[in-house]
């Protein structure tokens, strides 16, 4: 069991739909069956949620990027051989 008496499982998936779901508290405690929506709250600030969402929100903006950059190369390119 992890903290607050839940399983391990059940805070890992509160995490993962708060980090990617956009989800509230009250919204995620709903969804898993946690009584007190200030659980998650406990959990998000005990453990750092708040900096690993932000890592992997500069990850994949810089990700969605490069694929645009790489695209517009892409478009250009085939431009320039119909020309």
């Amino acid at each position: 069991m992890g903290a607050k008496g839940y399983p391990i499982e059940t805070k890992l998936k509160a995490k993962a739909l708060w980090i990617v779901g956009n989800l509230t508290d009250a919204q995620i405690a709903e969804r898993l069956g946690i009584t007190r929506p200030g659980t998650i709250g406990d959990w998000r600030k005990d453990e750092g949620w708040e900096r690993e969402r932000e890592i992997i929100q500069k990850a994949t903006e810089e990700k969605v990027a490069a694929a645009i950059s790489e695209t517009i190369s892409e478009m250009n390119a085939c431009h320039h051989k119909e020309y």
